[in-house]
């Protein structure tokens, strides 16, 4: 059922403020959120203002959320009322710090995490408590996009015995050019012993079902809680991981510097460090509990790092990170480029690259560390930061774009790390060519090598060619040459029927047929261009 915006729900007197420790996804532009608690807040009026107060509730989030950025427009409200909402059936249990990635354009995976503690309430009237989902650690579960429709396929498989249990606070990514998922750090659930192992998720072929099991190669070496991990493609045979930050098992002091990342290759499971410079004399702070994507322009890929919670976190000194940053590679430089608005920090929030990796989406979070008292911020719950303008706003535009020249002057042209590379393997993984650039597209659109996730654009958007013609001139001169190889061959064919007289033997009326085994062209109709919306059973929309 497809409700209207006026509708939103029975009882709107409630405004959906923000969440956290909800988990995200992107395919093709479309975003999707699962998991994680969201707080409420409802303002009592006095007639004395000096008397008014708050009445906030915290609940768990009881649906799947779908925001599509497939077209441009205007972000505008909160994040429920601009999202399709699916209501996730009892058996599909409400998760944090899990795991949730998509394999594919029609498939998404939610496994691992803990039980969210709060209040299970209805999808369409959170006055109305509902029973708590059931949560079996271990288990994992498929969205099939699109059907609308749950179901659950699996249980965490270590050396081909089932597990009983789940692994939290981790960080988990797809890798599509090596076709597989990573799962790096956390802790057991039930249980607080911490994993030094990689895990990751694959689906067996010509099997319907899909497992966890522990990567072959080398641990990571350090007991990881709240890292952030992205996946970049286009390096080495089957592509790379880059984790950055992290706590040393819980205790916050221990947050990971960056000044140090670490690298993964895919292809041979093997964990490396890096050193990294800056393009100024300062580098990111320690952090954990931040939100990391990759972005991918004119050849060449970045990786972006917003908020966190800093190492000076405690119960007295509850702040958040405001800054944001870039890592470039493979120089592995890094360039600061701004702060949050208004300079207040932001922690436990997901980010996703969209729009062919011209902003960075950031999915509510908390401010300031503010331990669950802020005011609503109804309008923050979904940000965009613009990669071509250096700023936060509203206006969301599919098509080119031309990374700011602040960026890429402050990065420069370096194809190496200025103090070298920490270890020769990867240098040479940094300049293998890989195989993902020339596979054939798949049957969901997507090239073995394309990550739904990151929204990796292949071609220099926009880019300008300082060293000879732009852009624009080369596209005008091929234009402008096949413009004129089309009115020579129709000068050629017309010059020839006037000076040869019609065969005999040509008969408009014979129809040919293509020889056997060649499959008929489809008949293919055009839309009237109108994008038409399809909700499955149980779908509601605020749109």
């Amino acid at each position: 059922m497809k409700l209207p915006l006026a509708s939103r729900r029975i009882d709107d007197e409630y405004t959906y403020c923000w969440a956290r420790e909800h988990m995200s996804t992107v395919i093709n532009n479309k975003i999707y959120i699962i998991g994680g608690f969201i707080q409420e807040t409802k303002r009592i009026a006095h007639s004395d203002p000096r008397q008014s107060r708050m009445n906030t509730r915290t609940i768990n989030n009881p649906d799947l959320l779908v925001l599509d950025l497939t077209k441009s427009g205007r972000l505008q409200g909160s994040l429920p009322y601009m999202a399709t909402r699916y209501p996730l059936p009892q058996f599909v249990p409400i998760v944090k710090w899990g795991s949730f990635i998509s394999p594919n354009s029609s498939t998404l995976v939610l496994s691992h995490g803990e039980p969210v503690p709060y209040t299970t309430v209805s999808s369409t009237n959170h006055s109305e408590r509902e029973a708590d989902h059931s949560f079996e650690s271990g288990g994992v579960y498929e969205f099939h996009i699109p059907s609308n429709s749950w179901r659950q396929f699996g249980l965490v498989v270590v050396n081909n015995v089932i597990n009983t249990y789940s692994i939290t606070r981790g960080a988990s990514v797809w890798a599509s050019a090596g076709e597989r998922g990573i799962l790096l750090g956390g802790r057991f659930h039930p249980g607080i012993s911490h994993t030094r192992t990689t895990y990751e998720y694959y689906k067996a072929l010509n099997m319907d079902f899909g497992m966890w099991s522990e990567t072959e190669g080398d641990a990571i070496g350090k007991n990881l809680e709240f890292p952030a991990l992205v996946s970049v493609p286009y390096v080495g045979e089957k592509g790379i991981l880059v984790a950055t930050g992290g706590t040393l098992g819980d205790d916050p002091g221990a947050a990971l510097d960056l000044q140090e990342v670490d690298v993964h290759d895919v292809a041979a499971g093997k964990w490396y460090k890096q050193a990294t410079s800056s393009a100024s004399s300062i580098f990111p702070d320690p952090r954990h509990h931040h939100c990391m994507v990759s972005v991918r322009y004119g050849g060449t890929t970045s990786v972006i790092v917003m908020g966190g919670t800093p190492r000076t976190y405690s119960e007295s000194n509850k702040t958040a990170m405001n800054d944001i940053w870039l890592l470039s590679l493979p120089s592995f430089k890094w360039v600061e480029l701004g702060t949050f608005p208004g300079g207040i920090g932001r922690e436990s929030m997901t980010c996703e690259s969209v729009g062919l990796g011209r902003y960075v989406l950031v999915l509510g979070g908390e401010k300031g560390g503010s331990n669950f008292s802020q005011p609503c911020d109804e309008d923050e719950g979904v940000m965009l930061f613009d990669l071509e303008t250096l700023e936060w706003t509203k206006e969301y535009k599919v098509g080119r774009w031309k990374m700011n020249g602040k960026i890429e002057k402050l990065v420069g042209d370096a194809s190496v790390p200025k103090g070298g590379w920490q270890d020769a393997g990867m240098g040479e993984l940094f300049f293998q060519t890989t195989n993902t650039e020339n596979k054939t597209t798949g049957s969901d659109g997507n090239k073995p090598g394309d990550d739904p996730r990151t929204q990796f654009d292949n071609t220099d958007v926009g880019k300008d060619d300082s060293n000879g013609l732009g852009t624009g001139a080369k596209v005008g001169i091929g234009l402008g040459v096949a413009a004129a190889v089309i009115l020579f061959l129709i000068f050629e064919y017309w010059w020839l029927r006037k000076r040869k007289p019609t065969s005999k033997f040509r008969n408009p009326d014979v129809v040919h047929e293509l020889p056997a085994g060649v499959p008929q062209m489809a008949t293919v109709s055009k839309c009237s261009g109108d994008v038409q919306e399809f909700y499955g059973a149980g779908a509601v929309s605020n749109k």
